[in-house]
């Protein structure tokens, strides 16, 4: 039977209580690079979708060569910065949620802890990126389950700086043979919160881009710091020895505190989802 994402989100909210502060900035650091980069493209790139939909190419190409090259600059050097440097972030960002859901308190320096790996940590968030996209050619799904199958490589890596980037995929290749689709359905949880963050954007940008972009940055990091605490509590979970066994135990004992007939889920015990084995080159 498939973990709910209530399991992950209840542990997540548990860990953040008190500690929303210091996770928000972590969160925000670790992307700040994006974050920055998206908000210059945003207000000083005309958006080519917005002018493809209404049919006006030709406006389109008049703006974007209004742009100056001071932007394209700024565009391009802020792309190799978050190429090179957001993946050990990130590997800082997993090091401090995965601590703080076993309760270790860290302060905002944790972002950094995994910069003396920025290289292996770069070379895996290329092979990631190389293989997800290999398999995207046969079509989107094999793409998506290539994504989610090696989705827990950096956490893997940030947990054990001492693994090669292989190891931690083969790691998070095994583990996730029978969890993908509680992952899947753990990350489809959130969809709902960022619709919302884009309906706020949609609303208040008429009164300015400014506003709208700072409202929805605002609110996509909650999202995100809410996010990455879920999955941080779904990989301890899969990575520790009985983890899924235990998370279903608890889940059939919280339903029963409930009131809930758990008879009616008879494999509520297994570790299995029932996706089965896979493997791949």
């Amino acid at each position: 039977m498939t973990l709910g994402s209530f399991y992950f989100k209840s542990k997540a909210k548990v860990a953040l209580k008190g500690n929303w502060q210091t996770a928000l900035v972590v969160t925000f650091f670790a992307g700040i690079i994006t974050t920055i980069l998206s908000t210059l493209s945003a207000v000083s790139i005309p958006d080519i979708t917005m002018y493809t939909t209404y049919g006006q190419i030709e406006q389109y190409l008049v703006e974007i060569q209004k742009v100056s090259s001071g932007i394209w600059i700024a565009y391009a050097v802020l792309n190799v910065l978050s190429f090179v440097c957001t993946p050990a972030l990130l590997l800082g960002s997993n090091h401090y949620f995965i601590e703080r859901l076993r309760g270790n308190d860290l302060e905002v320096n944790a972002l950094a802890s995994r910069a003396n790996i920025w290289l292996k940590a770069l070379w895996l968030h290329v092979i990631m990126f190389v293989r997800t996209f290999l398999w995207s050619l046969l079509f989107i799904v094999p793409g998506v389950i290539a994504a989610i199958r090696y989705s827990m490589a950096p956490y893997y890596l940030a947990q054990d700086p001492t693994m090669t980037a292989m190891e931690a995929i083969e790691k998070s290749k095994n583990s996730m043979a029978n969890m993908k689709m509680s992952y899947f359905s753990l990350l489809i949880s959130f969809v709902g919160w960022s619709l919302l963050a884009m309906v706020v954007q949609t609303m208040l940008i008429s009164m300015s881009t400014i506003i709208a972009l700072v409202a929805a940055q605002f609110m996509q990091l909650m999202i995100a710091t809410y996010q990455n605490a879920a999955i941080a509590s779904f990989y301890i979970t899969i990575s520790s020895e009985n983890g899924v066994s235990i998370a279903h135990r608890e889940v059939r004992s919280k339903m029963q505190e409930m009131g809930v007939d758990t008879s009616t889920f008879p494999d509520l015990d297994q570790k299995s989802d029932g996706d089965g084995e896979d493997e791949d080159e």
